[in-house]
């Protein structure tokens, strides 16, 4: 074979191999396809407040104008200590009796409304006073427990106070906003996590979420917002022979849940680690009727062992709230016991139910 013929062949055969390439690459096609997913929290917004519902008998004052409760020693209020009364102050309150004893205290100022804020977001709670306008009795806008002189016609005063001593706003009219404050947000106690079960993220309280007394919720860093009633009236009044009754005073707190937060409701009904129990809520229709705890040995009615209640706020007829901190015996039959439950029938035969965890010891 010549070196002539061998060339051109050669050629013959390059031009072969490009256009076989080319023919091979044009027939070649790929394809794909993606969809898109959204990764969101469901709810960044959490609105979770702690806010007594019922203040029950808090509110109840007793006018002493010319010191007689100190003067007879206490005798009507039980030989109360004398700390509790003075000859020289005219309104008092019953407040709880101090941690680890049983007998009350008396004092110018109501027990506190404590407000506590869960929320990721500030929440503002708003308190609102209706005062009965009595025809025989002056309502004063400030103190006249001093007064000495001037009109002899009986005077009262009446007022919120956010620290417990000073008067923040007299309450003189009905239907009126006696005091308003922002109560800071929770979010640094929150977290997002994922949910298995549901496939999505929720934003969930990561820090404090068993607290439920007052020392635990101050400890897992909630903010607080607390008011009292605070009140005189004038010891050179007239009150002997008078007829008329002391002015009824009621309040109101509300906080409104803001828009587009996904509210966290809190149980009336619950137990602390240490056994007490808490009830708010209750009503004239939804009162407290009978309680039952069921431990290890078994379901028993609450009075088969001791416990102390604490019954100042509630009432039988209107309701309110109250405690009951579980004795020695229960403490020890929970103690560990992952199925222990506290069941509360309801004057209507509705009931109320809480977990009971206390730790092993």
């Amino acid at each position: 074979m010549s070196n002539k013929f061998r060339k051109v062949l050669a050629a013959i055969l390059a031009g072969t191999m490009v256009l076989g390439s080319s023919v091979v690459a044009n027939a070649a096609e790929g394809s794909g396809e993606g969809t898109g997913s959204v990764d969101v929290v469901e709810a960044e917004d959490i609105f979770s407040v702690i806010l007594p519902t019922d203040a029950g008998t808090q509110f109840n004052y007793i006018l002493d104008p010319t010191g007689v409760i100190a003067k007879t020693n206490f005798e009507k209020y039980g030989g109360t200590a004398s700390a509790s009364f003075v000859e020289d102050q005219t309104m008092y309150f019953r407040n709880k009796p101090a941690s680890g004893s049983n007998v009350a205290t008396y004092s110018n100022v109501s027990d506190p409304i404590k407000a506590y804020n869960k929320s990721t977001m500030d929440v503002e709670i708003q308190v609102k006073a209706n005062l009965a306008t009595p025809s025989g009795i002056i309502i004063s806008t400030s103190s006249v427990a001093g007064q000495t002189t001037g009109t002899a016609t009986p005077s009262i005063f009446l007022a919120v106070t956010e620290d417990g001593n000073t008067a923040k706003a007299a309450i003189t009219e009905t239907d009126r906003v006696v005091a308003t404050s922002s109560i800071t947000n929770a979010k640094a106690n929150y977290k997002v996590v994922y949910a298995s079960d549901s496939k999505t993220y929720k934003t969930s309280l990561a820090t404090g979420s068993n607290a439920k007394t007052d020392d635990e919720l101050e400890a897992a860093g909630f903010d607080c917002y607390s008011f009292s009633l605070m009140g005189d009236c004038n010891p050179n009044g007239k009150w002997i022979g008078l007829t008329e009754e002391p002015p009824k005073v009621s309040l109101v707190w509300t906080i409104n849940k803001p828009d587009g937060a996904l509210e966290v409701g809190t149980s009336p009904l619950t137990v602390s680690s240490t056994g007490l129990i808490t009830h708010t809520g209750l009503t004239a229709d939804k009162n407290y009727a009978s309680m039952k705890i069921t431990n290890k040995n078994g379901t028993f009615d609450i009075g088969e062992a001791p416990v102390t209640w604490n019954l100042d706020n509630h009432s039988a007829e209107t309701g309110g709230s109250y405690t009951c901190q579980l004795g020695d015996f229960w403490m020890e039959t929970l103690r560990g016991f992952s199925g222990g439950k506290v069941v509360v029938t309801l004057t209507d035969g509705s009931t109320v139910e809480a977990n009971i965890n206390i730790p092993a010891a």
